[in-house]
């Protein structure tokens, strides 16, 4: 299971409420998740949340980086492949379901391989253009806020590692 939270990224992009980014910090340090990249905090998520996640982050072990845009993410820290999370169809692209997702995140981890989960901060869809980077997963067919779907995904995640240990 430490592979799995030493070599997945969990990315927050375009996000710009403090409690979010509070939550999100608290909710994937809180499950050992060593790595965290926000990418696009704008307002007072930036002005404030990060300080703060800054804060929890240091207090739990964790990283934090922020970078300006998606793209910047993955120039700098270069995953391997990024899994989108998603609720709703995607325009022109066929979803992997979450269970499969899961089952390739494990085995690719377990390899040593880099990997990026990317959660929309602010519960709106990706544009074309960012999720055209990496791979649609469907978590839910319901629309459910972001940290639900990131912690659903991140359960799942340690769950199946879990199991196989």
């Amino acid at each position: 299971m430490s592979t799995l939270l030493n070599n997945l990224i969990v990315v927050v992009h375009n996000v710009s409420s403090v409690h979010r980014v509070v939550e999100f910090t608290k909710l994937v340090s809180g499950l050992g998740f060593k790595y965290q990249v926000y990418t696009k905090v704008v307002g007072a998520a930036a002005q404030q949340g990060i300080p703060e996640a800054f804060k929890i982050a240091m207090k739990r072990g964790t990283t934090i980086t922020v970078l300006p845009d998606l793209s910047d993410m993955f120039d700098l820290v270069r995953p391997e492949r990024a899994y989108f999370l998603v609720t709703e169809p995607v325009q022109g692209r066929e979803a992997v379901r979450l269970g499969d997702a899961v089952e390739e995140i494990k085995s690719l981890t377990e390899q040593g391989r880099k990997l990026a989960v990317v959660v929309n901060g602010s519960d709106l869809p990706f544009t074309p253009r960012e999720i055209g980077s990496g791979l649609p997963v469907k978590v839910m067919s319901s629309s459910i806020p972001s940290t639900a779907l990131l912690a659903v995904t991140l359960y799942e995640l340690l769950r199946s590692s879990l199991l196989t240990t």
